[in-house]
């Protein structure tokens, strides 16, 4: 879940989905969820505060993939990009969409 949406469902913006797909990109690369922990209280702490450990990702996607997730995964929701630009940068980068 974004982070503003764990302050209020109301804050949903599309840019809210990109940061979901941003951590559906983390689990198909990793195997693993953006932050396994195990408690709810744990888990929103993470999102709203604890940067994505994109080191986990290691060499299994380019840099320029790295970076996209990384802007997709931004706390602030006026710092990921929209996604007519990811999958734009998808389409440069040669990634299906």
């Amino acid at each position: 879940m974004a982070p503003e949406l764990w302050i209020d469902a109301k804050n949903a913006t599309p840019r809210s989905d990109v940061y979901g797909l941003g951590c559906l990109f983390f689990h198909l690369l990793t195997g693993q969820p953006l932050f396994p922990v195990s408690d709810e209280h744990s888990l929103m702490f993470h999102h709203l505060f604890e940067p994505p450990p994109l080191d986990l990702v290691g060499s299994r996607c380019s840099s320029a993939l790295l970076s996209l997730i990384n802007r997709m995964l931004a706390k602030k929701v006026d710092g990921r990009p929209s996604m007519a630009e990811v999958q734009s940068e998808l389409a440069r980068l040669g990634v299906p969409t």
